[in-house]
């Protein structure tokens, strides 16, 4: 009877899960994040093009600098954009939490 009872707690070691048992999980998750990540920088990119295609036309002094110094301002002004944008999310998530805020004390008070 110990000897079949050895053989049965061998098996169990042997059928843990490990680390290595979920490396498909972990590139499946990998892969979604890093193809969400792609897909959001793109429409970064494509709505900063718009904004900058419809500013007014660079002064001539401006196109006689260097290209080292344009594309500096074109970094600097996507870098403006994109913190532009992460403020006027913050500014819309907080407004509607008080919006619905508001809501839910105007159907509370309509309730009593």
């Amino acid at each position: 009877m110990r000897s079949s009872c050895i053989s049965e707690s061998t098996e169990i070691e042997s059928n843990r899960l490990q680390l290595q048992s979920f490396w498909g999980l972990f590139a499946i998750c990998g892969v979604a994040c890093f193809f969400a990540l792609l897909v959001y920088f793109i429409m970064i990119v494509r709505e900063f093009l718009r904004h900058f295609s419809q500013k007014a036309p660079e002064t001539p002094e401006a196109s006689v600098s260097s290209a080292g110094s344009k594309s500096g301002r074109i970094l600097q002004s996507f870098l403006s954009f994109a913190d532009d944008k992460q403020e006027d999310s913050r500014k819309r998530s907080k407004s509607g939490k008080i919006l619905s805020a508001a809501r839910n004390s105007m159907g509370i008070e309509n309730e009593t």
